[in-house]
């Protein structure tokens, strides 16, 4: 720093430097660096990190403990996180930061169908993370009645359309009750080569049902079943005709 030089010609002094090896202490010498690392969870359950704090300072030895943050549709889980430890010395070839790192759960959203009157096997409540896709399970029955879709937000849904979860979901089941409709049985007896009808009644039920008829038995007669017809989808007007030889 005081060492002297004649000059007896020009002069080109170039520095010369060593690298230290003490610790980093790039505030102070009783500092040093932290990180805090911030994963939020995706749909298939793994965690990617999402932010990163970096560079934190503190006094080393010192336990730090950091707050969550605050992520829409996320949760912080508290026990999956390490959100507190000492400030320890880092040593440039290690970089070996203390790290922190907070984890953030999607929300999970309670989906419900309510079968309103409707019955059914079928396990239909469910619990799905924000974000996620549901499908629309299949209808349920009730007796009487022909089954819609599934009502939510003022729309109709069917089995396998999709909707995508961004709140709890109620879906209601929809129903109409069938229309009852006539139908008549008819009575043929073979009389010298022709039928002539003998008997008629009328009945009513539900529209879209299927009608088997017990054919009445007859002393004398037999009950021709290739001519009869004797069954079939209730339509209004629908008759059925028994032909007996």
């Amino acid at each position: 720093e005081s060492d002297i030089i004649t000059v007896t010609g020009d002069i080109v002094l170039t520095a010369q430097w060593k690298q230290i090896s003490t610790p980093i202490t790039p505030v102070e010498p009783k500092t040093a660096a932290y990180k805090v690392e911030h994963y939020k969870q995706q749909l298939n359950g793994a965690y990617q990190l999402a932010e990163e704090d970096f560079p934190l300072y503190d006094k080393i030895g010192k336990e730090v403990v950091v707050d969550s943050k605050k992520y829409e549709h996320y949760s912080y889980n508290k026990e999956k996180s390490i959100n507190k430890g000492i400030i320890r010395t880092i040593s440039k070839d290690k970089q070996d930061y203390l790290t922190l790192k907070l984890y953030y759960d999607l929300d999970a959203y309670n989906i419900h169908y309510d079968l309103n009157g409707g019955t059914s096997n079928i396990q239909y409540d469910e619990t799905i993370l924000y974000g996620d896709t549901i499908i629309i399970k299949p209808a349920p029955t009730k007796e009487n009645y022909e089954f819609i879709g599934w009502k939510y937000n003022s729309e109709i849904f069917n089995h396998n359309d999709h909707i995508v979860v961004k709140e709890n979901i109620t879906l209601i089941a929809q129903w109409k009750q069938k229309q009852d409709g006539t139908y008549k049985i008819e009575y043929y007896f073979e009389e010298n080569g022709n039928y002539v009808l003998k008997e008629s009644k009328e009945f009513s039920d539900i529209i879209g049902k299927e009608i088997i008829i017990d054919p009445k038995v007859y002393n004398g007669f037999k009950l021709n079943e290739s001519k009869s017809n004797i069954r079939g989808v209730l339509k209004d007007g629908i008759d059925f005709k028994l032909y007996y030889d």
